[in-house]
């Protein structure tokens, strides 16, 4: 696998539009350019680590105590949440969220071309997965850059019996103000409320975050949208492959609780995440695939939004 630095922009850089570098986080990270925006993917996870507009500012969140290290997943940006969601079903020992959002992943192809470029992740299950979840399959993840952000997670079942996974793209957005935020577009679905035991809930207009939100939205694939009313745009999410949206601020309680929060950090955050979670469970066949995809936009936001 090709992972030092030299070695990646030679046989993968591409005049500027994709540049292997040294992340102030740590490890190494894909800087991609378009033309129209900018994007940072860390090899550690296949972790988009910044989505910047021309001209605007950073989409995504990271924590100040974010870091790129072996083994450890990075909170913020979108972290790979793989072949389960959360916490695994059965047992509570084994890692939150899976396990290829804290090992290498291999970059496969790289194209670039007049306002557009786009890089390709690869993983694989491997036998000493084994003991973590009984399948096999090859993992792609493809990042798109124009001046939206696209990205493409696809399962290609490679073992010889079927395999069931739940997953996201974890994404964390970056925020003016929680209190002035509002999330639309899951008007009127039921949700699946953690932080009642998984009571079933209606919901009553937009969202709006006065503590803590953790919820899995069930039954949807339309697009949601983001009111940052203190930075004055709206951030779309379009999403195919998932029928079910995952809506999270921890609010300060949680905060405390996470050594790599800062106490007052979900002021400037809120998670929109493209996911299989809760009942939409994938299952495929031997040989089947499935892909999970997520477009994120930003514009202005004017009059009521």
């Amino acid at each position: 696998m090709v992972s030092d630095l030299k070695s990646l922009n030679d046989a993968f850089g591409r005049d500027g539009a994709v540049t292997f570098v040294d992340h102030e986080l740590g490890g190494i990270a894909a800087r991609l350019s378009s033309g129209r925006a900018e994007a940072h993917v860390a090899l550690h996870g296949a972790h988009v680590l910044s989505f910047v507009p021309a001209g605007g500012r950073d989409v995504l969140w990271m924590s100040p105590e974010a870091r790129i290290a072996d083994d450890r997943g990075i909170r913020g940006g979108i972290p790979v949440c793989w072949p389960w969601f959360a916490a695994h079903a059965t047992d509570p020992a084994k890692p939150d969220h899976g396990f290829v959002r804290k090992r290498p992943w291999r970059v496969s192809r790289v194209a670039a071309g007049e306002g557009r470029v786009e890089i390709e992740f690869a993983n694989i299950t491997r036998p000493a997965d084994e003991h973590l979840w009984d399948g096999q399959a090859d993992l792609s993840l493809t990042v798109t850059l124009t001046d939206r952000l696209t990205l493409d997670l696809t399962t290609r079942n490679t073992g010889a019996k079927p395999l069931a996974l739940t997953q996201a793209l974890h994404s964390y957005f970056s925020v003016g103000a929680i209190a002035e935020t509002e999330v639309a577009g899951l008007e009127g679905v039921s949700y699946l409320d953690k932080l009642q035991d998984f009571a079933r809930v209606a919901q009553s207009g937009v969202i709006r975050f006065a503590g803590e939100v953790d919820r899995i939205y069930e039954d949807t694939e339309g697009e949601v949208a983001i009111l940052d009313r203190r930075n004055a745009r709206v951030i779309r999410i379009a999403k195919s492959g998932s029928r079910s949206t995952v809506v999270w601020n921890p609010a300060v309680e949680k905060s405390l609780r996470l050594s790599d929060m800062t106490p007052d950090g979900y002021l400037g955050m809120v998670c929109v995440e493209t996911t299989n979670a809760g009942g939409d469970v994938i299952t495929l066949k031997p040989r089947e695939e499935h892909r999970l995809s997520m477009t994120v936009g930003v514009e202005p936001l004017t009059g009521s939004g």
